[in-house]
């Protein structure tokens, strides 16, 4: 299915009150709020493998590789050919993440949820991923050296904790005095971003890059998580303004400054990935209370939606501007998956 859309605009407008309230966060927080724009175009694409139940895709990489799962079982995606990930001694696995070398990490189990594993599949050969002592372990992101990132469990304490793998060796991701950490993606340069709780049980996101933790929160936010970063080192995560409005938003951090994203009009907002250029994608909650699927590049939010489709979440974007995603299509009671490509 090929299918072209344009995006809808959006009014909004300030009251006074408000003026001031943004003019105050433009100097903390660098606030971004612009209509979405009407002219962006993508092209439609409906992933589906032949068959009737959940389809879910998780990452894609700059050669239009796609990875995704259905009902625990997964497989790539390719100029419209579908592999299933076969993986020697899994009895199912999810791949989470694909690097530009076709690298895939995942998570997998022996005895169908009973020992869970992370697992990275490259070049034929397929790698077992587990820190020595801990119990699980799942591996959500891989650059294109081959560094793997992810979480688990380490057999001492309660807790997830986030681990990076790289040539061989484990090293535990857990900034000083927290508790838990999940950690999601690594760059090129080798910079991590996660999130946990720290000493006092407050959620916040984090930076690693080079031995070094940086704590992420923006001002008067909490439940603070980080989910990505670019390989020019800008992070997106999410999380609650409660000193403004008290809605969930995104927010962008490059070089120790904060802005915040959220659609005009929606009454909420998730990133779930950028890309080299800076291009955020994510999903929320419309004024009317539709999930739907949004795009932010330059100051201008772009909606993401196959026609028809009545809820959409993007989950990844590669440095074409190729965006991937899953929601409801409005006919069905599974999950379907999409790829939209720029037409312009």
């Amino acid at each position: 299915m090929v299918i072209k859309r344009k995006t809808r605009t959006c009014s909004f407008s300030f009251n006074y009150k408000r003026l001031l309230i943004t003019f105050f966060f433009s100097i903390v927080l660098s606030p971004i709020c612009t209509p979405f724009s009407t002219s962006a175009q993508y092209i439609y694409t409906d992933l589906n493998p032949g068959v009737d139940w959940h389809i879910y895709v998780h990452d894609i990489n700059d050669k239009g590789v796609v990875v995704g799962d259905v009902l625990f079982w997964g497989f790539l995606y390719s100029e419209g050919t579908y592999t299933e990930l076969v993986l020697p001694g899994l009895d199912n696995a999810i791949p989470f993440g694909i690097n530009n070398k076709g690298a895939v990490v995942g998570e997998g189990w022996f005895g169908f949820g009973i020992d869970q594993r992370g697992f990275l599949y490259s070049e034929g050969t397929y790698t077992v991923l587990l820190p020595p002592g801990w119990n699980s372990a799942i591996a959500y992101g891989i650059n294109d050296k081959g560094a793997v990132v992810g979480y688990g469990y380490d057999g001492i304490s309660q807790g997830a904790k986030g681990f990076l793998y790289n040539e061989g060796t484990y090293t535990k991701l857990l900034p000083p005095g927290w508790t838990y950490s999940w950690v999601y993606s690594i760059n090129d340069k080798g910079a991590v971003v996660g999130w946990g709780y720290d000493a006092a049980s407050y959620p916040k996101g984090f930076l690693y890059s080079e031995g070094t933790y940086t704590e992420l929160a923006p001002p008067g936010w909490d439940f603070v998580s980080a989910c990505c970063l670019n390989n020019k080192g800008v992070v997106v995560g999410n999380g609650r303004d409660v000193e403004f409005d008290s809605i969930f938003k995104v927010f962008i951090y490059s070089e120790g400054t904060y802005a915040k994203l959220l659609p005009p009009g929606w009454a909420s907002a998730t990133a779930s990935a950028i890309n080299d250029k800076g291009v955020v994608v994510g999903y929320g909650i419309d004024g009317y209370g539709k999930h739907k699927g949004f795009l932010y590049s330059e100051g201008t939010y772009t909606e993401l939606a196959p026609p028809g489709w009545v809820e959409v979440y993007p989950s990844a974007i590669n440095d074409k501007g190729i965006v991937v995603g899953y929601g409801y299509d409005g006919s069905s009671v599974y999950f379907r998956a999409f790829m939209a490509t720029p037409s312009l």
